[in-house]
């Protein structure tokens, strides 16, 4: 079964989403890119604000997720029939980055490489917001502007398409939101965390800007 980061005062731990108030704080949790905070509150019926930062990188990203219905689709539905099934919408926006970059000295590997980490960790939480909520599949929509924050979930889409949204064009992907694709995401999330510790390691003497981020960033990446 699919587990929820919650926050249990203190103690960093995983467990079902608490239902006992209007603000679901996913709490801390201890990961291969350091410290991250993940919450989510209900602002109304079906509509929610989640919020996503890793404090080590100072990364933020905050997002609307709408529960809906939508078309259902499938990796080998070939059907031209379509027939609604519970649906979140996500529009997602840009990622604060303004801090970030000094964090890690601008350098392009570092920047490309924790981005990717940042943006899987937040689909993971985003699946398992789904999976509590019951959800079939998520829509992930973004203006054209920020059409390449969509690329690494391009990995997981079953579909994409253009679409017209509060009156600018906008992508939209389809990702299910079942067991196999949590599964997908955490293989791919571990051979991702995988090539940059080795990459990190491997080039420490000849790129001092590695060597740097090893040193304060030890625990991250042993």
């Amino acid at each position: 079964m699919l587990k929820l980061v919650i926050n249990n005062s203190a103690l960093i731990s995983k467990g079902a989403l608490s239902k006992q108030s209007e603000e679901i704080d996913y709490g801390l949790e201890a990961s291969p890119i350091g410290t991250l905070l993940f919450d989510c509150m209900n602002i109304a019926s079906s509509l929610y604000i989640f919020r996503a930062r890793d404090l080590d990188h100072n990364l933020t990203c905050e997002m609307s997720l709408e529960l809906t219905d939508g078309f259902a689709f499938s990796r080998d539905d070939i059907s031209e029939e379509k027939y609604l099934v519970p649906s979140m919408t996500c529009n997602f926006p840009s990622i604060d980055v303004s801090r970030f970059n000094e964090k890690v000295c601008w350098d392009e590997y570092l920047q490309g490489t924790i981005m990717v980490q940042f943006q899987l960790k937040i689909l993971e939480q985003l699946l398992l917001f789904c999976e509590e909520k019951d959800v079939a599949q998520l829509f992930l929509t973004t203006n054209n502007v920020n059409y390449d924050d969509l690329e690494i979930y391009r990995h997981f889409a079953v579909t994409e398409e253009q679409v017209i949204a509060a009156g600018e064009d906008q992508t939209k992907i389809v990702i299910p939101t079942d067991l196999e694709s949590y599964d997908e995401v955490i293989e791919f999330m571990d051979k991702v965390d995988e090539d940059f510790r080795q990459t990190l390691w491997r080039n420490q003497k000849a790129n001092p800007t590695f060597r740097e981020y090893l040193m304060n960033h030890t625990l991250l990446v042993c």
